[in-house]
């Protein structure tokens, strides 16, 4: 679900976390995004009274006020099914998990310690890992129990991935 930007009042980075985009389309709809154009998927979009100019910092996503966006999801596992396998933050997780599963996390939560997984609604998904710790192409397996939104955050990416999603964003 994609808005057209015939509405737009403003847009703004999140400064809770600054790789999205904010885009007010009305007085009770604003819409977050990967994409400084308005008019590209959305992650998702909230409701309720925006904050006034200059008042940006004090918005406040949450599970109370964010609605999902299917679509997005299922471009940002595409995204990770294709890319993941590159990202060299994960090929490093890798070797702490050989003849295992990876869990693939979003960077919500920085993780304290090697071998810690993310908690499950904060992992994207596993991919398979070989014994000398090199993920196996082609293994990636979603998580349907992600979430965009929950109570550490919005989703957040490693740069590569946002790079990524940000070339497909594009297309």
């Amino acid at each position: 679900m994609s808005f057209v930007n015939r509405g737009l009042i403003r847009s703004f980075k999140y400064g809770k976390q600054p790789q999205l985009y904010i885009h007010e389309i009305s007085k009770d709809l604003v819409k977050a995004s990967f994409s400084s154009n308005p008019s590209k998927l959305e992650v998702g979009t909230f409701s309720g009274i925006p904050p006034l100019p200059n008042m940006e910092s004090q918005l406040a996503i949450s599970t109370k006020n964010f609605v999902p966006n299917k679509d997005f999801f299922n471009l940002l596992q595409g995204v990770f099914n294709k890319h993941v396998y590159e990202d060299e933050a994960y090929k490093l997780d890798a070797l702490n998990f050989t003849s295992s599963y990876l869990p693939i996390g979003d960077y919500k939560v920085v993780l304290q310690f090697m071998n810690q997984r993310p908690e499950y609604e904060n992992t994207l998904g596993f991919v398979r890992v070989n014994g000398d710790g090199i993920m196996i192409k082609d293994s990636y397996q979603a998580n349907d129990i992600y979430e965009l939104c929950n109570s550490d955050g919005i989703v957040t990416l490693s740069d590569f991935m946002l790079k990524e999603l940000q070339k497909q964003l594009k297309e």
